[in-house]
C-alpha cells in the first residue's frame, strides 16, 4: 500500500488526523507528506464555536450539561481544539433536563436523526432504560448533537453510584470567556477507556486518546486504578495501554506498569480488538453464514466479558435484542411494546431483505 494510501486509510477508516497519522509506530522515520487537513480543521473549529453557543443557549435558561470528547477534550490534552477528529457534539445532561434541552435544540432548528423520544408511554421508558443518548442533526450547518442522559450504556454500576462519582469528579474550564463543567482528567480516562472498550477499540482515535493521557506525567494513575476499580473495570485500564502501545510509542513507566505480566488478561481480550481495528470496514462482514455467525459469537463474548456483574451482563444482552429503529421499522401500539423483543431476529432479516427505500416508504 503506497503511503498516501495509507494516510487516506488511516484518516476515513479511523478517524485518525495527520499529526496522530505521523506518531504511529508503523510511520516512525518516515517523513509524512504534508497533505492538507485544512477543510477537517474549518469544521472542527465550527463545532467548537456552535459548542460555545449552546453553552450560552442552555445557561440563559439556567441548564447545563458537561461536554464529552470533542474539540474541548482535543483543546485540553493537545491545547489545539482541532488535534482530535470530531465527529459530532456530546453532551450529557441530567435525566430531568432532558426535553427541555431537546426542545430547544428543535426551536433551534436541530432535527432528530434516527429516532424521537416518545413523550410518555412504554416506549418512552424502554428508550430511557437501554438507550443512553439521541442525536439531533442541524440541517445546514451540517452539525450533530448528541444529548446524552446516561454516561454508559449497557449499565456498569446503579444510577445512583455514578451520579456520585460523576459529581465528585467534575471542575471546570474556560476556553474563549466561556466556561465549560468538565470531568477530571482521570475520571474522563476511565470514561474514555470503558467507551472505546465497549467498542471494540475499531477505531485507532480512540486509542490514540489514551496514548495522550498517558504522555501527561501530572496524571495520577493510582486515583485512575481506583476509580475503575469502582466499576470492576481495572482490566480495561490494562488492556488500553497494552493495546495502545502496539500503535504508539508510551513512556516507559506506564507501559512496566501495566504490562501483560502484571495482570493476567484472558488473551480474548487483547486479540479480539486487534482483530476489529485489522478490519478494513466497519460497515462490513465478510460474506458467508460462517464469518457473520463467527462476528456475532465474537461480538457477544467479548461484551459479555468487559464487566463481571450479573446486571451488567443482563442489560447488555438485553440491549442486543432492541433497537431503536425496530420502532421505525415496524410501528406496534405502546401496550404491545415488550413485543420487540421476540420480534427482533426477524426485523433483523426484514431489514436485511427489504431495501430502506422501500421500508421508509412503508413507514411514512
Amino acid at each position: 500500500m503506497e503511503l498516501d494510501r495509507k494516510i487516506t486509510y488511516y484518516q476515513q477508516r479511523h478517524r485518525l488526523t495527520i499529526r496522530q497519522i505521523a506518531e504511529l509506530r508503523e510511520f516512525s522515520g518516515i517523513a509524512i507528506p504534508q497533505i492538507s487537513d485544512q477543510p477537517r480543521k474549518v469544521d472542527t473549529m465550527a463545532k467548537m464555536a456552535e459548542l460555545i453557543r449552546l453553552s450560552r443557549l442552555f445557561k440563559a435558561q439556567n441548564l447545563n450539561f458537561i461536554p464529552i470528547k470533542g474539540p474541548l477534550l482535543s483543546w485540553r490534552l493537545h491545547q489545539d481544539v482541532t488535534v482530535r477528529y470530531t465527529n459530532d457534539l456530546d453532551i450529557l445532561v441530567k435525566p430531568e433536563d432532558l426535553f427541555i434541552i431537546i426542545k430547544m435544540l428543535k426551536e433551534d432548528g436541530y432535527q432528530t436523526t434516527h429516532f424521537d423520544l416518545p413523550a410518555s408511554g412504554s416506549k418512552k421508558r424502554l428508550l430511557l432504560k437501554l438507550n443512553n443518548h439521541v442525536g439531533l442533526m442541524h440541517p445546514q450547518k451540517k452539525i450533530l448533537v448528541e444529548v446524552h442522559w446516561r454516561l454508559m450504556k449497557p449499565e456498569v454500576c446503579s444510577k445512583t453510584r455514578l451520579d456520585q462519582l460523576i459529581n465528585q469528579n467534575t471542575e471546570s474550564v474556560i476556553f474563549h470567556n466561556e466556561s465549560f463543567k468538565v470531568f477530571c482528567k482521570e475520571f474522563e480516562l476511565v470514561y474514555l477507556i470503558f467507551h472505546g472498550a465497549m467498542h471494540g477499540w475499531f477505531r485507532l482515535k480512540w486509542l490514540h486518546d489514551i496514548v495522550s493521557f498517558a504522555k501527561d506525567e501530572q496524571l495520577d494513575w493510582d486515583r485512575v486504578l481506583e476509580l475503575s476499580k469502582g466499576f470492576h473495570g481495572e482490566h480495561l485500564v490494562y488492556q488500553a495501554i497494552q493495546l495502545a502501545g502496539k500503535f504508539w510509542e508510551l513512556p516507559p513507566d506506564v507501559t512496566a506498569r501495566f504490562a501483560s505480566e502484571k495482570m493476567d488478561l484472558n488473551a480474548f481480550m487483547i486479540n479480539h480488538p486487534l482483530k476489529s481495528i485489522s478490519r478494513t470496514n466497519v460497515a462490513t462482514i465478510e460474506p458467508g453464514l460462517y464469518n457473520w455467525l463467527s462476528f456475532v459469537n465474537g461480538t457477544v463474548k467479548y461484551g459479555l466479558m468487559l464487566f463481571p456483574s450479573a446486571k451488567y451482563k443482563y442489560t447488555f444482552l438485553k440491549r442486543l435484542m432492541f433497537r431503536e429503529i425496530d420502532m421505525k421499522i415496524l410501528k406496534l401500539p405502546d401496550f404491545l411494546t415488550f413485543m420487540y423483543f421476540p420480534l427482533r431476529p426477524f426485523l433483523i432479516v426484514y431489514s436485511r431483505l427489504v431495501p430502506s427505500s422501500i421500508r421508509n416508504q412503508r413507514s411514512e
